[in-house]
């Protein structure tokens, strides 16, 4: 009877985590640093190497190792989606710092470009989903990679990688895309163009870090993550 009880629990737990990101109360990997690189304003600028060596355990120059021994995505590396995320981090800590003239969805765009040879899906009306590439393009006639969905960030379904594209909706009228850097032990971190410093000039590169606080209370469910290829 008691291990009746337990398998009834279990389950009515399990389906309460997959019932949809609004519900689900994610557990949060391990932080390996110190906090104060997980401020709970997203707006704080951080500084990348710092982000990269204390929190994530990398550098600069491993990732550009693993992008170099991998070799530039080309038609031998469909379907080799570490390839191109390697590539797109690379092309983006390569923008870091400066100012690009870009707004966040352009900028991503060119780094897409750079790795992938074609454009971004263009962004449907509501600010956050994109239209797959099977579908109306309306701004774009060539368009490959894949839009993964809603729901991906949360850390115990970890399907969103380092160099995955984040776009979303946030404060219901505002949107954003940038790319997504890695976990932490309370939000993730992403590098972005016009998030940062878009009081002084247009499309500086920085990384920042969004809390699930923040996350889940300005944004919720409407964003999607996009794969290059």
């Amino acid at each position: 009877m008691r291990r009746a009880i337990w398998i009834v629990l279990t389950l009515i737990i399990g389906l309460g985590l997959i019932s949809g990101c609004e519900s689900m109360t994610p557990v949060e990997p391990e932080a390996v640093s110190d906090d104060f690189l997980e401020p709970t304003d997203p707006w704080v600028e951080l500084d990348l190497d710092e982000v990269l060596e204390q929190k994530l355990g990398i550098t600069r120059e491993e990732i550009e190792q693993i992008a170099t021994e991998y070799g530039e995505p080309d038609s031998t590396t469909r379907g080799y989606y570490d390839v191109y995320n390697w590539w797109v981090i690379r092309y983006a800590l390569n923008d870091y710092g400066r100012f690009t003239g870009e707004n966040c969805k352009e900028w991503c765009r060119i780094v897409n470009h750079k790795v992938a040879g074609h454009d971004l899906p263009s962004t449907r009306s509501n600010g956050y989903q994109w239209y797959p590439a099977n579908g109306n393009q309306k701004a774009f006639s060539v368009v490959e990679g894949s839009v993964i969905g809603g729901g991906t960030i949360e850390p115990q379904g970890r399907v969103t990688k380092r160099g995955h594209f984040v776009q979303f909706k946030y404060d219901s009228n505002k949107i954003h895309t940038a790319i997504f850097v890695g976990y932490s032990s309370t939000g993730f971190y992403v590098i972005d163009a016009n998030w940062l410093k878009h009081y002084e000039d247009v499309g500086y590169v920085g990384i920042h870090h969004y809390p699930w606080d923040w996350w889940r209370s300005h944004v919720g469910c409407f964003y999607t993550v996009y794969q290059a290829y």
